[in-house]
């Protein structure tokens, strides 16, 4: 379904940059339409409105330490890449609005370094909460 909106909905303003959740729309109709037993809400009633976080210290010792430290170190290499194509795309929407405007272009692309010195100090506080 992403794919097929993602290629119909190209081109066509606003509406032709939401077809992840289009997907994700279809997606919860089908199941609801074939597996209406399937999606249950008693956890989202149940759950209280505010909750404080669990904060916790790292421990780095355990028979699977590096087993977690080579995991989490994959997925922050694989943030540089994505962080880096999402600015790209926003760039190519940003200044594409601008052409339509008649306005000067942007040109996000070249925030590169400091988005990505922003996601790291992101992931950083994260991680430590």
């Amino acid at each position: 379904m992403i794919v097929a909106c993602s290629h119909l909905l190209r081109g066509r303003g606003l509406v032709g940059m939401y077809p992840v959740l289009f997907g994700a729309l279809a997606g919860y109709l089908l199941t609801l339409a074939f597996a209406p037993g399937y999606i249950k809400f008693e956890n989202i009633a149940n759950a209280p409105l505010f909750e404080l976080p669990h904060i916790t210290l790292p421990v780095f010792s355990g028979p699977l330490v590096l087993t977690a430290i080579f995991s989490i170190a994959i997925m922050a290499l694989a943030t540089i890449p994505e962080s880096t194509a999402h600015l790209y795309q926003m760039s190519v929407y940003v200044d594409e609005l601008a052409k339509q405007q008649e306005k000067p272009l942007l040109v996000l692309e070249r925030h590169i370094g400091f988005n990505l010195i922003c996601d790291g100090v992101g992931d950083f506080i994260c991680g430590v909460c």
